[in-house]
């Protein structure tokens, strides 16, 4: 479906589908190739597969609606979705609402302060002007209209002295009064933000799971045909052609044609023209050459499920990061440092398992020394508690899967 989506690009036009909202969309996988300059550049900002989440509620008017690109697929797409809400904060993790009421709480201390501010020594005013101001800093640069109304309302009661350098704490109390009260309107938003974010959650996590099920029935699907004496036994000698093998071939080409999101969409291509390439030999009874085709199919197919196994050890790992991102913030996140001590070895575990199951040998592009070497370096970065080190690791081990 053609759809107009405005994004950091500015407005595009795409061959978008909802991903069970409105608010989600996937990049479906074009059917030509990029022959310019411009079209290559335009599908490397916006490639095949990519998730485009909106930043906006369904039901808002389509002009202000703006797409967040998540342009390797659904597992970066459903990575921000959890730390979405890590940020707002929920059951024992803080967040931006823990945050919003240690900001309320301290300026109702203020406040107080500010009613007997004719009583204050020049030290003391000194002392809440400059309160005040690192309190209003603590919601600068914010992309919330509501917090950044409230910056400017707490930012203007720091100076007490109007205009003409008259002493006017009651005009401070009103500013702090009135940003105060946006505080509270930000707060009575993040349950209906949250409400958004959770069924994005899901509709990623039905999405990814959609796919990850078609990959593994293929895979097991494929192993089984493989144990048939036709392809088994195969020789190079000709075979009589067989037109019901053929039909279920095809109607895996179909299976395949429906992956949508990335990263399943990398793997799509390179499937449906293995499937193309085996009708095409066993149509002339070459049932060798299949077999040999259904096995570069089937270990490409292992590489896919395993990424999902190191997606899960790079969404610990990202919530870690943002954890230790956020301790210079009043509301720390305890609950992710405390967490971090079992990824080193669910690191090491997911790289035995990896060097065992993955062969690479034949492909048209080697990766898994490469994948390795991403690991083993990750790892040693884990051990050292150097996060962002071993994040940005592993995302470049996923992309080379």
């Amino acid at each position: 479906m053609r759809r107009n989506i405005k994004t950091k690009y500015g407005w595009v036009t795409l061959n978008a589908e909802d991903l069970g909202s409105r608010r989600i969309l996937a990049i479906l996988p074009r059917q030509q190739p990029a022959y310019s300059n411009e079209q290559k550049d335009f599908r490397k900002k916006l490639p095949d597969g990519a998730v485009l989440i909106s930043r906006h509620e369904e039901g808002e008017d389509g002009d202000r609606r703006f797409y967040q690109i998540y342009k390797q697929g659904i597992y970066p797409a459903l990575r921000s979705r959890q730390i979405i809400q890590r940020q707002y904060g929920n059951g024992y993790r803080s967040g931006e609402r823990a945050a919003i009421h240690l900001n309320i709480n301290s300026a109702r201390l203020h406040l107080e302060t500010l009613l007997r501010y004719k009583g204050l020594s020049q030290k003391e005013r000194r002392e809440l002007g400059q309160c005040l101001a690192d309190l209003a800093s603590l919601l600068e640069n914010k992309r919330n209209v509501l917090k950044e109304i409230a910056h400017d309302y707490i930012e203007l009661s720091s100076d007490p002295e109007d205009s003409i350098g008259r002493t006017n704490p009651g005009v401070c109390r009103n500013q702090l009064a009135t940003g105060t009260r946006y505080l509270n309107f930000r707060l009575l938003e993040i349950p209906n933000i949250e409400k958004y974010i959770q069924r994005d959650e899901i509709m990623l996590m039905m999405e990814r799971d959609r796919h990850l099920v078609s990959c593994q029935e293929l895979y097991w699907r494929l192993r089984q045909i493989m144990e048939r004496p036709a392809l088994k036994k195969a020789t190079k000698n000709r075979n009589p052609k067989n037109m019901e093998f053929d039909l279920w071939m095809m109607s895996r080409v179909r299976e395949v044609g429906a992956w949508r999101v990335g990263p399943f969409t990398k793997t799509r291509w390179n499937v449906i023209n293995d499937f193309n390439e085996a009708r095409e030999v066993a149509l002339q009874g070459n049932y060798y050459a299949v077999s040999r085709i259904f096995d570069r199919i089937i270990r490409s197919l292992r590489f896919k499920i395993a990424q999902f196994w190191l997606e899960d050890v790079i969404a610990k790992v990202s919530l870690v990061v943002h954890g230790l991102e956020r301790t210079n913030n009043p509301a720390v996140d305890q609950f992710s440092i405390n967490r971090a001590g079992d990824l080193g070895e669910e690191m090491k575990t997911l790289r035995q398992r990896l060097q065992t199951v993955l062969n690479d040998s034949g492909f048209r592009r080697r990766s898994k020394a490469r994948l390795i070497q991403c690991l083993d370096n990750a790892e040693r970065c884990l051990g050292e508690w150097k996060w962002s080190e071993a994040k940005a690791l592993l995302d470049e081990a996923t992309a080379i899967i």
